[in-house]
């Protein structure tokens, strides 16, 4: 069965924001459409957020109908954050790009939360990390599947993006697969 109809879109905040071209790769060679936004740091109010919000989704949007891929009435959209001052933006970010997406996919908007555990540098984040880990229970408790990804083995050794972000594409094709089957 294709996925073809089903669109993937990547929004990374903060230490996450390098993930996207590693993704890239890791999905070029499936049957999907991706696409992938990253958060500004220079957003510093709500009309901000949202004129950025409605541009994004609209450039999105556009592109799936110039390349024939809009054929799903749901979308998967998988935020990708860090653990730091930009990754504690994911509530009010949500609330402005899944606004418009509920409006282009009356179906529904699927959403998993990938949060880049840095690890190597626990004691550095320490304070951002547990109001990060606090907040995504709030998010778990509204719905959305939550993923903590350490940068460290059981052994203590890094782990290179390029593997975080081959776990992440592989876990968001999966879940494309399945909906179809669903």
């Amino acid at each position: 069965m294709s996925t073809q109809g089903n669109p993937i879109i990547f929004v990374t905040l903060g230490q996450g924001s390098n993930i996207w071209q590693h993704l890239s790769l890791e999905l070029q060679g499936y049957n999907i459409h991706v696409a992938y936004i990253e958060l500004p740091t220079d957003i510093s109010d709500s009309w901000a957020a949202d004129s950025w919000a409605k541009e994004e989704i609209g450039r999105i949007w556009r592109n799936f109908l110039h390349e024939g891929q809009v054929t799903a009435d749901i979308v998967r959209v998988n935020y990708i954050i860090g653990t730091d001052e930009l990754g504690l933006m994911l509530p009010a970010v949500r609330q402005y790009l899944e606004k418009y997406l509920a409006a282009l996919y009356p179906a529904g908007v699927l959403v998993d939360i990938y949060a880049l555990l840095d690890d190597d540098r626990i004691l550095e984040n320490n304070d951002s990390r547990k109001t990060i880990i606090t907040m995504l229970q709030h998010e778990q408790q509204k719905g959305s599947m939550v993923y903590l990804l350490s940068n460290l083995t059981s052994q203590n050794m890094l782990i290179p993006d390029t593997s975080i972000a081959h776990t992440i594409a592989m876990l968001s094709y999966l879940k494309i697969v399945l909906l179809n089957y669903m």
